[in-house]
């Protein structure tokens, strides 16, 4: 295991109590590997403080969370002065606001000037009282103060000129800005590759490419080329160069990343391609007709792998599913749709999209979804979604709502779980995705979660329907899950008729 990257934390203790900045970012430091280092936590009894303060003056990451207490603070600003004194002060601070303070204003300045002024002043009129030579220590300390005094409104005025993100954004995002700074997400889960997800970009396109060369797909590929070429000159895009799959699949993906409302690489690339080779009225139709199957096998692969090039790039990049227990993965999505959670939980996996068409709504092939509350009380709630998930994947062996599963039970529907996900021929990779709009309690439902996934470690629950204005997708959520439906429910009608 690579050893932890060291960070360190300046603070105003006061602010701390108020915001709990702290105690938001332990845990999302632990996921990404980083070991995050505060006073609190670190001093034990007859530490000494200046020791740890010369610590965070040293470090390579120290987050600085600023407030006008902080600037006040004879403790905060000596470790600020310190970290600057040491260099590269841009690249080793993180900086939060954690208040309304502007320190990047003037007159803000002005007031923590005048409050050095009026402390020293002070300090300088009491230590004078006790004469020359006595209290060295006090001396000292004076010092330090006129330093601080000296050197405060340059240091803001250097921090006022730097890009801060907003603390409500950070939150919002669960300080990924931050932390990618400092580390980028890395997988200790079991089950999430640790591969880049620059490397599953490509693990996509072979993929595709290989569809597209699959025996008896071929007239599919020229009619998917074709339609591709149409796209692309009415885009006003760069052309296909050649037309091998592997630039096929190339332009399949850079035309789906364009972001248009339309999709028009499914709704039109993919749709037009495989009309024609399955509607009797198509222009591929009668050479296509005995390579059906291995068509409709290509279109429903290429269709699974392609969707997952429609996430965009940075916010897989920033998601962090939380692992906090052995080996169970919770992830909070701001999506509304269940395709979407199949769809960024397929990416993160780093796996191939199972998505259906029940009727209008698109949807995980694996996926329970919780629809109603009936009750937030604890243990029943826990029953309640372990026997949701349990009739989803022992379909022969449904038990009534009002059913309780036993402890044998339970340890036979994880090792299920797991059995059924690590089977590289017929994966069923089960997901149980909670609605946001469900929650009535937050506090309940926190420790429902944590009940379900001490029970059923091996289980991938999601709540998604989370209000953010983070970008998912390329295109507009609904507008990408409607297209899909719609490729689905027409090639399905298509090929039944």
């Amino acid at each position: 295991m690579a050893e932890a990257v060291k960070v360190f934390v300046s603070y105003s203790w006061g602010v701390d109590d108020k915001t709990k900045l702290v105690a938001q970012l332990d845990p999302l430091c632990k996921a990404r590997g980083i070991e995050l280092i505060y006073d609190k936590q670190e001093l034990k009894y007859k530490d000494r403080i200046s020791s740890f303060m010369d610590k965070i003056a040293e470090a390579e990451h120290v987050i600085t969370i600023f407030s006008k207490p902080y600037f006040e603070s004879e403790y905060c600003m000596y470790e600020l002065m310190k970290i600057q004194e040491r260099g590269s002060f841009d690249q080793r601070i993180h900086p939060i606001r954690a208040d309304t303070f502007e320190f990047n204003k003037s007159k803000a300045r002005r007031e923590v000037i005048r409050h050095w002024n009026e402390f020293v002043a002070s300090e300088e009129e009491d230590i004078e009282e006790l004469g020359a030579g006595v209290a060295p220590d006090q001396h000292e300390k004076l010092n330090l103060y006129q330093q601080i005094e000296l050197k405060v409104s340059g240091i803001m005025a250097n921090l006022g000129d730097m890009v801060i993100t907003p603390l409500e954004q950070l939150q919002a995002d669960h300080f990924a800005q931050l932390l990618d700074n400092i580390a980028l997400p890395k997988s200790e889960h079991p089950h999430i590759p640790e591969s880049s997800d620059s490397e599953f970009l490509e693990t996509i396109k072979e993929n595709i490419v290989f569809e597209l060369e699959s025996h008896g797909v071929e007239i599919f590929r020229d009619a998917i080329r074709d339609e591709l070429e149409k796209l692309l000159q009415k885009l006003k895009l760069d052309k296909l160069v050649g037309d091998s799959s592997n630039a096929i699949a190339t332009s399949l993906i850079t035309t789906l990343k364009q972001g248009d409302s339309s999709v028009p690489v499914i709704t039109t690339v993919l749709m037009n391609a495989a009309q024609n080779c399955f509607d009797k009225r198509g222009r591929h139709f009668k050479a296509a007709r005995e390579h059906h199957s291995n068509i409709q096998s290509a279109v429903e692969q290429l269709l699974g792998w392609l969707v997952l090039a429609s996430v965009d790039d940075d916010y897989i990049q920033r998601l962090t599913p939380s692992r906090d227990h052995a080996t169970a993965v919770y992830f909070e999505l701001p999506v509304s749709t269940l395709g979407g959670v199949e769809i960024i939980v397929s990416r993160s996996y780093q796996r191939q999209a199972n998505i259906n068409a029940q009727g209008s709504i698109l949807s995980g092939k694996h996926i329970t979804h919780n629809k109603r509350v009936r009750t937030w009380k604890v243990s029943e709630k826990t029953n309640q979604l372990m026997l949701e998930v349990w009739n989803q994947v022992f379909k022969d062996l449904k038990k009534d709502s009002g059913s309780r599963l036993s402890r044998t039970e339970i340890s036979k529907l994880n090792a299920e779980l797991e059995i059924r996900r690590s089977d590289n021929w017929h994966q069923e990779h089960h997901i149980l995705a909670i609605e946001c709009s469900d929650l009535e309690n937050d506090k309940d439902y926190s420790d429902t979660c944590e009940q379900l996934l001490n029970e059923l470690d091996q289980l991938t629950l999601v709540r998604f329907g989370i209000a953010d204005q983070q970008q998912v997708f390329y295109s507009p959520e609904h507008n990408l899950m409607s297209a899909v439906n719609r490729f689905l429910t027409s090639i399905n009608r298509t090929i039944n008729a």
